[in-house]
């Protein structure tokens, strides 16, 4: 089956740190029987209402394959 994951990185982490997290979350995945199809970063953008007190965050799109 089809899946897509979404999910948001803090703003306040820097690209290298956001890559390292963005890693972790793909070998998760696939450790889980999953196959990532499409990774996305779909970039830094302002949330619409702050979640614990955080206002900006990196938005990541995974479509994979469980």
């Amino acid at each position: 089956m089809e899946y897509e994951l979404l999910y948001i990185v803090p703003g306040h982490y820097t690209e290298a740190e956001l890559s390292s997290i963005i890693k972790q979350v793909e070998t998760a995945i696939q450790k889980n029987g999953g196959t990532i199809s499409q990774t996305e970063n779909l970039g830094k953008k302002k949330l619409a209402y702050p979640i614990k007190r955080i206002h900006q965050g990196y938005y990541i799109l995974h479509n994979l394959i469980l």
